[in-house]
């Protein structure tokens, strides 16, 4: 329960923040996409369906404040979901590097997952535009914040131990 509260809130945090503060720092007209970092970091904490199901929540969510082509963030936060639970089977989070790197590599699966499905239903995007002015630095961008959201989402999900230390005498 305290895991889906948790969730629900960064969901609404992030989306909030998004549509916010962040619209308006903006670098070279590039935004962070603060949700797509909530989602890969939710399926490296807590797994694939808990990514799975934040992805697919979240993206919902963003397709309905845009109110265009539903389905497309939905889809797309259900693939970064996915992945992100992936990552989090197979490697070493407790890392800094690690959920980095993994959102650095999602934001390009996602974003490039985004194009594709937004061009087959009839959205024209310059390809080579898209890649070197909205995909690479909004994944530099979402590689960046994660240095800092990183450490906070995971002490909301896991309790450093308490060591121990035995005397003798």
């Amino acid at each position: 329960m305290k895991k889906t509260i948790i969730a629900a809130s960064g969901i609404l945090l992030s989306l909030l923040l998004q549509t916010t503060a962040f619209h308006y720092l903006a670098i070279w007209g590039v935004k962070p996409d603060l949700l797509m970092i909530w989602i890969v970091l939710m399926g490296l904490l807590c797994g694939q369906p808990s990514g799975f199901a934040v992805g697919a929540v979240g993206g919902l969510l963003v397709d309905l404040l845009e109110g265009r082509f539903l389905g497309l963030s939905l889809s797309t936060g259900m693939l970064v979901g996915w992945l992100g639970g992936q990552i989090g089977k197979r490697a070493f989070r407790e890392h800094w590097l690690v959920p980095v790197s993994a959102v650095g590599f999602c934001t390009l699966a996602g974003e490039a997952f985004y194009l594709f499905l937004g061009s087959s239903f009839g959205m024209a995007w310059p390809l080579w535009q898209a890649i070197y002015l909205v995909i690479l630095p909004t994944a530099v961008y979402n590689m960046l914040l994660t240095l800092i959201i990183w450490p906070l989402a995971r002490k909301l999900f896991f309790q450093e131990p308490e060591y121990v230390v035995w005397r003798r005498g």
